[in-house]
């Protein structure tokens, strides 16, 4: 493997084979890895609904605020 790139979050409903409802799960099963294996540090942020709990997942961060905009 070269060297270390940029780092990349993909988040997504689903991830393919803990949770999978249609082709998306299966990107985020395979796309992942193909970007580490060009160099890429990749984390992947699903809901831990189906079997993602099952996921061998690692907590990276405790909370991560996310702006959605002037609600009112």
């Amino acid at each position: 493997m070269g060297m270390l790139r940029d780092r990349v979050m993909m988040v997504s409903s689903e991830v393919n084979p803990w949770a999978k409802s249609g082709g998306l799960a299966d990107v985020l099963g395979a796309l992942p890895n193909a970007l580490a294996a060009l160099g890429y540090h990749v984390a992947v942020v699903v809901p831990r609904y189906m079997h993602a709990a099952d996921s061998p997942a690692s907590r990276v961060i405790d909370r991560m605020a996310v702006p959605l905009g002037d609600i009112q």
